[in-house]
């Protein structure tokens, strides 16, 4: 449930749930994920056993030009269920979504 100024939502489109994360995220809202804003979200996810590798690597595997750095459409590529379908743009790593993460 979202809830807008006084309006509450049931229904949240993928791209309005990207966005949000990733700009609640991006702290000094440059337009780019640096580790040290994304840190504290892999800490909280690691908590969670079935995801614990994938977020070990999720920043590594989804920076695909090896700055550091998050940029939306490398977040949005790494997060979006049709990456499931393709192999890593970096192929010194591999993308842990397409052998932890399975359907139900």
């Amino acid at each position: 449930m979202i809830i807008t100024g006084n309006a509450v939502s049931e229904n949240v489109g993928r791209d309005t749930a990207l966005t949000w994360k990733f700009n609640q995220l991006n702290i000094n809202k440059d337009q780019v994920l640096e580790r040290s804003e994304w840190k504290p979200y892999k800490n909280a996810i690691l908590q969670w056993k079935k995801v614990k590798q994938c977020s070990r690597n999720f920043f590594k595997t989804c920076d695909v030009d090896s700055n550091r750095r998050l940029t939306f459409e490398e977040w949005k590529r790494c997060i979006i269920t049709d990456i499931a379908k393709t192999p890593a743009l970096r192929p010194d790593q591999l993308n842990p979504f397409l052998y932890i993460l399975k359907a139900d």
